[in-house]
Formats: structure tokens, sequence, C-alpha cells
């Protein structure tokens, strides 16, 4: 389809059948990243297992070696030795186990991840590239400080190709808040010179309405992303159904269990395939804070907080402009940026 492009940069033409194979990095070595669960036919496991794996979520090898045996247990039809005989098969396929030098896992990053753009050029700078592949980014701020505009900037962004700053992949956006906008998509593919359709056939919106919808979407999301090049993953915003759902002190707890599977699932969708996953989140009153009259913090509690590996925190500007402040990471060192809204979505400050 149309010529895509960052700003006034022009790009190779990308049509959406040309997105690259799921099991590889566009741009990367021909290594593979993740092994397809039919893989462990190959190594002695019956078809009909693999079946039943992949009718229970689990499409990659990978996945049953990162799951404990605990949980595929409860897999319908799947017994113990049965279990155990299909991770010792996985852990002959992949590679994710056993001591690597430093080296090799520096090697290893530079090959496997890429970085997808913000639409800003000081934001990029501060997150060392854009968002990272691989980990979960956490975007969190009031109403209006443009977490919305920064997830549907990436959503069209990531559509690029990675020489310009994209995933060259498509994208899917979990709307717990009923935020998305068709039109903002559009209008941000406009600025940044990416064909309408190219972003309304590879942008996939799953609504979510209540907790127990997110474990299905999950399901959904892996098999989608087994079968096609999938870049980046948003939950637009992970907090707001089980603040409405789990209220008081009474229920924090349950609620916190349930925070955690979510979390748990969504970091290991990143680690698994080596894609982006962003997570918008609300802001609370903190009446423990006695130093400010108007003390926030984020929602989520410390769960939220030890689970993602970056924490960006938005704040208003003047006007349009918005600040964004790196509040944890073990990568990066804590930096403000400040970055505008505008009609195409976020973009560096007018001069």
């Amino acid at each position: 389809r149309g010529a895509i492009h960052r700003r006034d940069t022009m790009a190779t033409t990308v049509r959406a059948d040309q997105l690259q194979t799921p099991a590889h990095n566009p741009g990367a070595s021909d290594e593979t990243i993740w092994s397809p669960i039919d893989t462990l036919e190959s190594v002695g496991i019956q078809r009909g297992d693999i079946k039943k794996f992949q009718e229970a979520g689990y499409h990659t090898a990978d996945s049953i070696l990162m799951t404990s045996a605990r949980h595929l247990e409860r897999i319908k039809g799947l017994s113990e030795a049965k279990v155990l005989k299909a991770q010792d098969s996985a852990g002959k396929v992949c590679r994710r186990l056993g001591f690597q030098s430093a080296r090799a896992v520096r090697e290893k990053r530079q090959s496997d991840v890429f970085h997808i753009t913000t639409g800003s050029t000081e934001l990029d700078n501060l997150l060392k590239g854009g968002i990272e592949t691989g980990v979960v980014t956490e975007i969190v701020g009031e109403f209006r400080t443009g977490k919305t505009q920064l997830a549907m900037t990436l959503a069209v962004t990531s559509l690029m190709a990675q020489e310009q700053g994209g995933g060259n992949g498509a994208v899917l956006y979990l709307d717990s808040e009923n935020a998305f906008s068709d039109e903002r998509l559009a209008e941000i593919a406009d600025r940044f010179g990416v064909d309408r359709d190219l972003a309304d056939e590879n942008v996939f919106v799953h609504n979510i309405y209540n907790e127990d919808n997110f474990e299905p979407a999950f399901k959904e999301a892996k098999r989608m992303i087994a079968e096609q090049q999938v870049s980046l993953v948003i939950v637009d915003s992970v907090m707001s159904v089980l603040r409405n759902e789990y209220q008081g002190r009474g229920e924090l707890s349950a609620r916190q269990q349930k925070l955690s599977q979510i979390l748990y699932s969504i970091k290991r969708m990143a680690q698994e395939f080596n894609i982006a996953v962003v997570l918008t989140n609300q802001m609370c009153a903190d009446p423990g804070c006695t130093f400010t009259n108007d003390a926030k913090k984020a929602v989520g509690g410390h769960v939220l907080a030890h689970l993602v590996n970056l924490r960006l925190y938005l704040r208003k500007g003047r006007g349009e402009q918005r600040i964004a402040r790196i509040d944890k990471s073990c990568k990066h060192a804590l930096g403000e940026a400040t970055f505008e809204l505008s009609a195409g979505g976020i973009m560096d400050v007018a001069q």
C-alpha cells in the first residue's frame, strides 16, 4: 500500500502482506526468536497432545518451558508424565534455560531487541531509542496528560519499517476505557505518512469490560502473535476495570492477586515473543504523603511497580506541552523529556 515514512524522511513502501514472518524479528538475524509448538512433534511429542496445548493457549515451545508443570497439568487430558516430557522436549528446541556469558546476552540483545519511536525525538532520546521490545512499559499520569495519545501514536509508528523507528508489525490494542478512536488513528497515520488502510487492517482492538475478559483476550492475543507479525500490545488501561470491580480495603488483597496474574501474563508475553508491551495507568490521591497539598501516586501499589520494567510518569506543562519522567528503570538514568500533544499525536515541542 502507500509509502510509510517518518515525518519528513521517506521510507520504502511496506504493504500489509509484507510484514515479516512471526518467528523472526524484522531486520534482525535469521535466528529464530521463539519456536512454534509444532516443533515439539519432531522431538517425540504426539500431535494430539500438541493440539491440547494449543487449545489451552500455548502456541510456542517456549511457553511450555516458561510455564510451571503445576499449571500445565490443569490442561484436560494431560498427565504429569506427559507435561514433564513436553517440558523436557521443549528444552531441546529452545535455548531459554542455562547460564550464558554476559557477552552472549549482549549479542542476543543487540540482535533481537529493537525500539519503536514515540513520535518525539526528545522522548525517544530519554528512552534510548523509544519503546523497547521484550519488556513492559507503564505510562502513568492524571487525566489529559497524554497517556492514550501516546498509546495511539505508538499504534501507528509500530506499523512503520524498523529502519524508520517502527516495528514493522501489527498492533493489538486492549481497550478497557472505551478510549480507542479510529478517527485519531487516521489523523496520526496521516502525520506519519502511513496509509490509512494499512492502519485499519493491522491495528486490532479488543474491548475489556470486566476482569474476566483479560484471560481470553490474552489467549487470543498469543494465538494472533503466533500466526502473524505483531510488534506491540497496548493495554489502555490496566487498572480501570479492577478499580471498579474491587472496592474498599476489604477487597484490596483479592484485587492485587488478580492484578499480579494479569501482569505476569503480560510480562511473559513480552518475553516469549520479544514484543513491546505498553500499559497505561491511572493516578489516585496519596493520603500518606504530608509534604505536599496535592500528593498523587500510581494505582496498583507495589505489585504493579515491581512487575513493570519501566515506569514513565506524565504530567501537564504549559498549554499542550507534557513532561515525561522516568520513575523506574534498571537500564535508563532517571530523567525528563518535554513533548507536545498535536492532531498528529506525540511530537517535539514547536520551536
